[in-house]
């Protein structure tokens, strides 16, 4: 049970119910309430936990595998946004495509379309050595989308890890999470020292005012993997039609994917 949460935007949440709108006003508010329970149990609650795991991957310097949870977290909180706004998320057919989520979202908020993605000053070190990269959340995201792809669980595409990627998170969960919620703590927090080191480090979105830091530096750098099946695709080891047979009689891999792979550049 949710309590003490601060739910804005509630007018619109549950507006696809007709029912609900029938009612007095007094009664939309208290099931408007528990409809906002369930979709912070249901979306923003599991949304924190892969947060705060992309955050320990990339803290930890594992790059490739700090996409995944990466990308589940933006799609709960973009899934959670929609359902705050009153777009159900039913039949749309988004599976972990991101950017049609928040191009979905577009009409009904502008929280990302207003977001710039610039570093907080504790972080500006990033962006005097070229570091930061781009302000665009939709380019973030789509960067999300490409490498958490779910297929990449097998190494399939590689991954290209930039220095900002980690407060570029930090930013957009902050952004999509706090325009509903407010400043309710990341679920999971408050309990286990090595869990809120993963959630607050270098978090200048989310940490309370009294955390201590740790050094900037060593935290931030960059990854980039090339997978052998890319090579083998792309014809580095000879023999491409081979290898591609190959794949197709023994890893669970589509023709669309093989050609993404094989033409990526």
């Amino acid at each position: 049970m949710i309590s003490n949460v601060v739910i804005n935007n509630m007018p619109t949440i549950g507006s696809d119910v007709p029912s609900i709108n029938r009612l007095p006003t007094r009664q939309q508010a208290v099931i408007r309430g528990k409809i906002a329970d369930i979709v912070i149990e249901t979306f923003i609650d599991p949304a924190d936990i892969d947060y705060i795991n992309a955050r320990f991957m990339a803290l930890n310097h594992q790059y490739r595998p700090f996409f995944w949870p990466a990308l589940q977290a933006i799609e709960k909180c973009l899934k959670a946004s929609l359902i705050f706004c009153g777009v159900p998320v039913r039949g749309k057919n988004f599976g972990h495509k991101l950017i049609s989520m928040a191009n979905t979202l577009r009409p009904h908020d502008k929280v990302l379309e207003e977001l710039k993605l610039a570093p907080a000053e504790q972080h500006s070190e990033l962006e005097r050595l070229n570091l930061w990269g781009t302000h665009d959340p939709m380019e973030f995201i789509a960067s999300i989308e490409e490498y958490g792809d779910p297929s990449n669980r097998y190494n399939l595409f590689g991954s290209k890890y930039q220095a900002s990627y980690l407060p570029k998170l930090d930013q957009i969960v902050w952004a999509l999470r706090s325009k509903y919620i407010g400043n309710k703590a990341l679920c999971g927090t408050g309990m286990n020292q090595m869990l809120d080191y993963a959630a607050y480090e270098q978090n200048f979105c989310f940490a309370p005012p009294n955390y201590k830091h740790d050094s900037f530096y060593g935290k931030f750098s960059l990854g980039a993997t090339v997978p052998s099946i890319e090579a083998a695709l792309k014809g580095l080891y000879g023999h491409r039609a081979i290898f591609e047979e190959w794949l197709k009689t023994n890893i669970t891999i589509t023709q669309e994917e093989i050609n993404e792979i094989r033409d990526r550049k």
